[in-house]
């Protein structure tokens, strides 16, 4: 049974389209820059850390990445969802990280602390859950200079805004005043806009 599922799942992965590119796959970069092309069957976590990450290479081989080893995995991207190991607390960069989804994708990042979980299911769909953890939710920005920051009003009139407004293009597009209700739009125009 196993063995026919992993059948199920590689070929409806590896064989989806004569015109498959590696953009069409998952991949997983690691801390040593190098990235894995593959297709990602499961994401386990325990509270909001990852603890195994199953795929199959481009061999169609099954690896495992497990325990420890997933401090290695600086990003990963299954079914078109990415995923960053980034800071839970944007004040401490070095201290506890978490694989947290992707809200906004360009030079400047936004992250609302979505956890993805993955399963393949025993006729090899592969299946998705998005889990919020408890609490408030977080929003988290990486900026283009790599700093983290909680997205909050003081962070935004402080940090957030001036750094976006050295950019003139931003400057010249956006301009409404900048607050919690609008910062991801404010992000978008200024990925769009500014080089």
């Amino acid at each position: 049974m196993k063995k026919l599922i992993i059948l199920i799942v590689l070929i409806q992965f590896f064989n989806h389209g004569k015109g498959q590119t590696k953009n069409d796959l998952d991949f997983i970069l690691l801390n040593k820059q190098d990235t894995i092309y593959c297709v990602i069957t499961d994401i386990s976590r325990n509270g909001g850390i990852v603890y195994k990450i199953e795929y199959y290479d481009l061999q169609k081989q099954k690896q495992i990445i497990e325990g420890r080893e997933t401090i290695n995995v600086l990003s990963m991207r299954v079914a078109g969802r990415t995923m960053d190991y980034i800071p839970l607390k944007a004040s401490k960069p070095d201290s506890y990280q978490r694989h947290i989804e992707r809200k906004i994708d360009g030079k400047i990042k936004i992250y609302d602390h979505i956890r993805l979980i993955a399963k393949t299911d025993g006729k090899g769909n592969r299946q998705l859950y998005s889990v919020v953890g408890s609490g408030s939710v977080i929003y988290t920005i990486k900026l283009d200079d790599g700093s983290y920051y909680k997205i909050k009003s003081s962070n935004i009139k402080k940090v957030i805004v001036p750094h976006l407004m050295k950019c003139r293009e931003f400057k010249n597009s956006f301009k409404e005043e900048i607050s919690k209700s609008n910062i991801e739009e404010a992000v978008l125009t200024y990925n769009e806009v500014c080089n």
